[in-house]
């Protein structure tokens, strides 16, 4: 079931992982080690996408030999050792950022709806949210853009 998953995020856009690595069981903690940034991108191309998790599958599957600087990145959960354990934590980490860029993308869509409804004509309806919720739309965005560079 979990290479299934695998399988299919190969199929996914990549996540750019230009920010510090966050502790997956604590988001709002960010992780202070000098390989934070590094961590999850095991190619050392600069991101952590579908292609580190499949570099990373054929090392568990023993088709694939990681050097210790991969290994590292490997070491999600910081455990000192690239197991099955960080494979689950990656899938977990992709799709939670792909979630949050979602999110971000629908709050974005509304939110320009609704200013270019109030521009127009000051209490219309747009996509079912009455203009008076424009800032509660605005709060929401600004916590889901939070979410995703803390998840980036």
């Amino acid at each position: 079931m979990l290479w299934n998953s695998i399988e299919k995020l190969t199929h996914q856009k990549s996540v750019d992982d230009t920010r510090n690595q966050i502790d997956l069981d604590d988001p709002d903690t960010v992780l202070k080690s000098s390989v934070a940034s590094k961590i999850g991108d095991i190619n050392g191309d600069g991101k952590f996408d579908a292609e580190d998790i499949r570099i990373f599958k054929e090392h568990l599957e023993g088709k694939r030999e990681l050097s210790e600087e991969e290994k590292e990145r490997a070491d999600i959960n910081n455990d000192g050792k690239a197991d099955e354990e960080d494979l689950y934590k990656m899938l977990q980490l992709f799709e939670e950022r792909r979630e949050a860029e979602d999110r971000v993308r629908e709050l974005e869509s509304l939110y320009q709806a609704l200013l270019q409804n109030e521009n127009k004509s000051a209490g219309l309806v747009v996509l079912g949210v009455d203009n008076s919720n424009i800032e509660a739309v605005k709060n929401e965005l600004d916590q889901a853009r939070f979410l995703l560079a803390t998840l980036s």
